[in-house]
């Protein structure tokens, strides 16, 4: 395996809004809502609101997947397709961690978080959408993109003042 296939395959999968309107569609927001929460929500604290909030987000993701896979069904094989197992276990997933977080339960804390969940979004949309293919490099570069974006979020997190919300909500 060579680094520089990694490299490229982690500059595709942060470049692919760039292909295709609807990825942007998807994603521009999925990056936007990690940066917001890194860095002002969960940077010391994992609570059950933005647990909640993350499980919508792949709600809706995994429903919007399914929309774009099932525009044309008229294949029932398509039922079975790898997209729409994954798709559908996006919506479950988000769907289980809002119970969990609407009940109070502290694994919601951990299972939603949103690091976890966007960068599977920012993983698999690429995917979803035809753009790439799962491949070792592909995995690799999503891991590259996973640390990249996790130190932005953690100097964000460092540099960015709290918003005044914030910090009243910490008292």
């Amino acid at each position: 395996m060579d680094l520089g296939f990694v490299l490229q395959a982690a500059a595709d999968i942060i470049l692919s809004p760039t292909r295709n309107i609807l990825v942007m569609w998807s994603l521009i927001p999925v990056y936007i809502n990690w940066f917001l929460n890194e860095v002002f929500f969960e940077s010391e604290r994992h609570n059950f609101q933005s647990a909640f909030t993350n499980g919508f987000a792949a709600l809706w993701v995994g429903m919007d997947w399914l929309r774009v896979i099932t525009v044309d069904f008229t294949d029932v094989t398509l039922l079975f397709d790898f997209k729409i197992v994954v798709s559908m276990v996006m919506v479950l997933y988000g769907l289980v961690i809002m119970v969990e977080a609407a009940r109070g339960r502290s694994v919601a804390k951990y299972i939603g978080r949103v690091r976890e969940i966007s960068l599977s979004i920012i993983f698999l949309t690429p995917v979803i959408y035809s753009l790439m293919s799962i491949t070792l490099e592909m995995v690799f570069g999503g891991l590259v993109v996973y640390l990249a974006l996790s130190a932005v979020a953690f100097v964000g997190s460092r540099v960015i003042p709290p918003l005044v919300g914030e910090r009243m909500d910490r008292g």
